[in-house]
């Protein structure tokens, strides 16, 4: 049947050998190690309205107004992630030629993209666009 005739005896866990079943849980997350060490990543994307959502959801803090915004910027977050103080997309093999790309503030992705044509000899569009994917990220890259 459905289980309904028997249950575990209550003492079940005095002939197991379990003493306590406690867990003592600290605030410790890579998210709060990363809000106390990377101040100055909400300081350079600044203003910039993609990026900032992002950066709160990893970070710990309650983005979005209303439950579908919220639910939104959660899933926008999990193809993102912080490491050494720099935000990262990252990439899985279906949808990227490299693991993960630097995101920049979309402010600075003209001269980004100017500093990578006059630095790696003056290529066309095309390349330099799959130069700059390969190393960053901002909305509207193309």
């Amino acid at each position: 049947g459905d289980g309904g005739g028997w249950s575990v005896a209550a003492d079940w866990h005095a002939t197991s050998g379990m003493t306590n079943s406690l867990w003592h849980l600290v605030e410790t997350t890579a998210a709060v190690a990363a809000a106390t060490r990377e101040p100055n990543l909400r300081e350079r994307f600044h203003g910039d309205e993609y990026f900032i959502p992002i950066i709160d959801q990893l970070l710990g803090s309650r983005t979005g107004s209303t439950i579908k915004a919220r639910r939104h910027v959660y899933k926008r977050a999990q193809e993102y992630m912080i490491e050494d103080g720099r935000l990262w997309k990252v990439g899985d093999k279906q949808s990227r030629r490299v693991p993960r790309v630097e995101c920049i503030p979309s402010r600075e992705g003209f001269n980004t993209a100017l500093k990578a044509h006059m630095e790696n000899g003056h290529w066309d569009v095309d390349i330099t666009k799959l130069w700059l994917r390969d190393r960053y990220f901002w909305p509207h890259i193309d």
